[in-house]
C-alpha cells in the first residue's frame, strides 16, 4: 500500500515544501492507515473512512477517503462520485484503469477528486478552495501509516 500512495500521489503531483506544518497525524480504516501532514493552524477531523483536513479560514480543505473496493472497477467508483456531485462537472480524466480525476465547480469553488484504486482499497481524495500549494502539500506527505 505504502508503494500505491507514493507512486499516486508523487506522480500527479509536485513536490513542495512541508514548512509550517504540525506533527504527523494518522487517519483511516483498520485495513488501511494512513499518516499525514497537517499544516499548522489547519484543522483535522477524523470519520469513518478517513479525515477532512480544512484550513482555518475554512476557504480550503482536502478529504481524504478509504474504502474496500469489494472487486469493484474505477469506472463504477468514478461514475458513482460523478452522480452525486451537487454541482456542474467540468472534466473527467480517466488516467489509468486504477485512476481517475473528476473535476468540478460546486457553488463556485472548483474542486478536483482524485479516484484510485489498488488492493482492493478505493481511496479518494477531494481538493476544495484557493490554498493549492497547502493542498499539495498535504497530499505529498500522504502515506501509509508506519
Amino acid at each position: 500500500m505504502k508503494r500505491f500512495f507514493l507512486v499516486c500521489f508523487f506522480a500527479y503531483f509536485f513536490s513542495f515544501s512541508h514548512q509550517g506544518f504540525a506533527a504527523v497525524q494518522v487517519f483511516g480504516p483498520d485495513f488501511a492507515r494512513f499518516q499525514v501532514d497537517v499544516p499548522d493552524g489547519w484543522a483535522a477531523t477524523p470519520n469513518d473512512g478517513g479525515c477532512q483536513i480544512s484550513s482555518p479560514d475554512q476557504g480550503s480543505s482536502i478529504s481524504i477517503q478509504v474504502h474496500k473496493a469489494n472487486g469493484n472497477t474505477i469506472d463504477v467508483f468514478a461514475d458513482a462520485i460523478a452522480k452525486n456531485i451537487q454541482g456542474k462537472i467540468v472534466k473527467v480524466e480517466k488516467e489509468s484503469d486504477t485512476q481517475t480525476v473528476i473535476h468540478a465547480e460546486v457553488d463556485g469553488v472548483r474542486i478536483a477528486i482524485i479516484c484510485m484504486l489498488a488492493e482492493d482499497k478505493f481511496l479518494t481524495v477531494t481538493m476544495a478552495g484557493s490554498d493549492e500549494e497547502k493542498l499539495k502539500a498535504i497530499i505529498n506527505s500522504l502515506d501509509e501509516a508506519k
